[in-house]
């Protein structure tokens, strides 16, 4: 993060934050001062083909997917954000003293995700057939707090999440010497991208009824409401990140009478429902069902805890009605974009299955012919403690999508298999330290495209 983005965040959580008393937000190596993995969602999948952006609580038990408070039972099966009354945080150093940043009411988290990975296209041209190397390592910080009553907010920024090639220095080259420049020389350096995963202000007039205003993901499937660290690969499936990716900026509200069931509802500008080559107006009208038929099911892939049997399934609807303009900016079409998801997941003793189909179709006011897109993909893994500090899984994904079905289809078909080895597992923790490796095959059928390749990426969360 460059010293300008560190500044600005420093700002914004202090702006944030607001009055209190001026506490040292230390940083500790111990569990409860770990990431909430219901809190945490990045984007900047690490294992795309294509290297393409994807463009992913009081004494009463915590089964929501919120921050948890200091005085909580976690019964999340997720770790603790809170710094918990007769916590101490390590003697530092003057070294030490000089990172320790004075803020108001926050605890801070995060996590790293470095990766490598190889890739093979045996179609492409011969200097993009074979890519191989370190991955950009993913750092998420997490600033969390709650400085007011029924009030908090989270700040979540996402540093290496994509590279960017900016120009270092350009050198004007004349071979012959007679004044006049016969070419020019760029110099590129790789810089490693910000993104704003999370930044929202939350209020909660009741215990089961909160609100969300800023940057956040849109609840539309269960993989967009399951944090990067709690997913079985290193990055979100195809088919989720073919209908919906990336963040977004609204407002949602969420009802959760119990740990059994919620709904949550929201309005949002609609950024990832147009493309770059369109220019519309228009609100995303977003609606979400969840209900776990067994009792408490937070959404983390996989079943590292070895838990009794539980059920969850989910829909999601997505609304957006838009204007359209042309190049002039004189009023176009009309659009109508309609997008349904519904989900599965079942988990049993280290066994976890999680599916869900998807739905799009979009029509316009000049045409009779609707866009009609259909996908989906299922995933499974199977927890095995080998020792104590030591539990693998094996894991394995296959999705498929279809697109434009209504007038010249393209059906890409996605396949992957891995394995995670969760190092040092603890109940409060239990994906802390986490190796996954794995491969996968992405095939274009329509085009007759295909690129195959292998990841591993290294878990630690702090």
């Amino acid at each position: 993060m460059t010293g300008h983005n560190a500044v600005m965040a420093a700002a914004l959580v202090v702006a944030l934050a607001g009055g209190g008393r001026i506490a040292r937000a230390q940083v500790r190596g111990d569990d409860s001062a770990t990431i909430d993995d219901s809190d945490i969602d990045t984007s900047g999948d690490s294992s795309d083909l294509d290297n393409s952006d994807d463009a992913g609580d009081s004494d009463a038990l915590d089964t929501d997917n919120e921050a948890d408070t200091g005085d909580e039972v976690d019964n999340d099966n997720e770790a603790d954000t809170g710094i918990h009354e007769g916590d101490h945080a390590p003697a530092s150093d003057a070294a030490g003293d000089d990172i320790v940043m004075l803020l108001p009411n926050v605890r801070i988290t995060g996590y790293l995700q470095p990766a490598a990975a190889v890739r093979y296209r045996p179609d492409a041209v011969p200097l993009d057939r074979w890519t191989w190397g370190a991955e950009a390592t993913r750092t998420g910080v997490i600033f969390a707090g709650d400085p007011f009553e029924h009030w908090n907010f989270l700040l979540h920024v996402v540093v290496g999440a994509n590279i960017f090639q900016t120009i270092r220095s350009i050198d004007v080259i004349d071979r012959d010497g007679d004044g006049s420049p016969e070419d020019i020389d760029a110099r590129t350096q790789d810089q490693p991208g910000l993104l704003v995963e999370q930044a929202t202000v939350s209020y909660a007039p009741l215990p089961t009824l909160d609100f969300h205003f800023g940057q956040m993901r849109i609840p539309f499937t269960v993989q967009n409401q399951s944090p990067n660290t709690a997913l079985m690969f290193p990055s979100r499936s195809g088919p989720n990140e073919v209908f919906l990716s990336g963040t977004d900026l609204g407002a949602l509200a969420t009802f959760a009478p119990s740990a059994r069931f919620k709904v949550q509802a929201g309005v949002f500008n609609g950024t990832d429902a147009t493309s770059f080559m369109e220019q519309v107006r228009g609100v995303l009208l977003a609606l979400r069902a969840d209900a776990n038929l067994l009792g408490a099911f937070p959404f983390a892939e996989g079943d590292p805890l070895r838990g009794p049997l539980r059920i969850g399934i989910g829909a999601g609807l997505l609304y957006f009605p838009a204007q359209g303009f042309d190049s002039t900016g004189f009023a176009g079409a009309s659009i109508r974009d309609l997008r349904a998801s519904a989900s599965v997941r079942v988990a049993v003793e280290g066994f976890y299955l999680q599916a869900e189909v998807l739905r799009r179709q979009r029509t316009d006011s000049l045409s009779n012919r609707p866009l009609i897109a259909t996908g989906g993909y299922g995933q499974v893994s199977y927890y095995i403690r080998m020792a104590a500090d030591l539990g693998v899984a094996p894991i394995a994904r296959w999705g498929i999508t279809t697109e434009d079905q209504s007038f010249s289809p393209r059906t890409t078909m996605w396949s992957e298999a891995g394995v995670a080895f969760y190092i040092n597992p603890t109940p409060e923790a239990p994906n802390k330290l986490k190796l996954t490796l794995h491969v996968l095959d992405e095939r274009r059928l329509t085009e007759g495209e295909n690129a195959h390749g292998a990841i591993a990426q290294l878990q630690l969360r702090f």
